[in-house]
């Protein structure tokens, strides 16, 4: 257990709910609930935290926390939705899905930084998220499906996340395409897709060994001899090769995906909004 205090009044941070029963048992004789959703809490509420979810905080575990003060709507939000803010010894929190409430004590200074609306609270942005997630979300899936058929991902992510910003739409199409677990599924729908089309590996090396062996131009023979040898991983850092509806899908590497932002990935849209910031 932690505490603050404000005018003399400490004021407790529980680490476990053992903890905080026995103290209110000690205090009163009566345990208050706790409430599992902090964002829904009224002035003098017990809650859980969010510090297990926060990148900022030290802890990895939920705490116990009282809401001070409490405020039902401080401003409007562009979707119409209305916002509140709770305080507690720790900081001040604004109640709303897009952001996390932390107990950590050593995140903000006192007594000013109790009084500040807390940016360290807010959630994992895009980057952080996707690179930090272990499992395919739903948008990841069908972003997945999508590209392993062939189609432009700048063109599904703008589809599929909703997206308008050409800027935001082409990194974060890039940072998709450079996690390894994009690529895995990718590579796994390819290969159901070839197989459903009766086409494998072997069937693909077949084919092009009948092209080195049926054709007398060298530098025909030599760039077949090449790909082959991408396909068996001779040829150093090899690029994943699978099969897809239009053709053979290549996959991405990591050279490419270095200088895609500007250069090698193509937007597939041939509006002017490419400027757009």
């Amino acid at each position: 257990m932690e505490s603050g205090t404000i005018s003399g009044i400490e004021y407790p941070v529980f680490d476990n709910l053992d903890e905080y029963q026995e103290y209110h048992m000690e205090k009163s004789g009566a345990v208050p609930i706790v409430q599992q959703d902090w964002r829904k809490a009224k002035k003098g509420d017990w809650a859980w935290s969010d510090d297990p979810d926060i990148k900022e905080s030290h802890l990895d575990y939920r705490r116990i926390v009282q809401l001070l003060h409490q405020k039902d709507v401080v401003r409007k939000l562009p979707d119409g939705r209305t916002t509140g803010t709770c305080r507690t010894i720790v900081g001040t929190f604004v109640q709303n899905p897009v952001y996390k409430m932390d107990t950590d004590l050593t995140l903000r200074e006192y007594s000013s930084g109790r009084y500040l609306l807390s940016y360290k609270s807010k959630q994992l942005n895009f980057k952080d998220r996707v690179i930090q997630r272990t499992e395919l979300s739903t948008n990841e899936i069908l972003f997945c499906l999508r590209v392993s058929t062939g189609c432009n991902p700048i063109k599904m992510y703008k589809e599929i996340y909703k997206s308008q910003n050409s800027k935001t739409i082409r990194h974060r199409t890039i940072l998709l395409l450079k996690q390894e677990r994009i690529m895995d599924k990718i590579a796994e729908d390819v290969r159901k897709i070839a197989t459903g089309l009766g086409i494998d590996h072997k069937k693909i090396m077949q084919n092009y060994l009948e092209l080195f062996k049926g054709s007398k131009n060298e530098d025909f023979r030599y760039k077949v001899n090449e790909k082959l040898g991408d396909i068996i991983g001779t040829h150093g850092e090899a690029q994943r090769v699978t099969t897809t509806l239009g053709g053979i899908f290549e996959g991405f590497s990591p050279k490419q995906l270095e200088n895609a932002e500007t250069t090698q990935l193509p937007s597939g849209d041939d509006d002017k909004d490419e400027d757009e910031s």
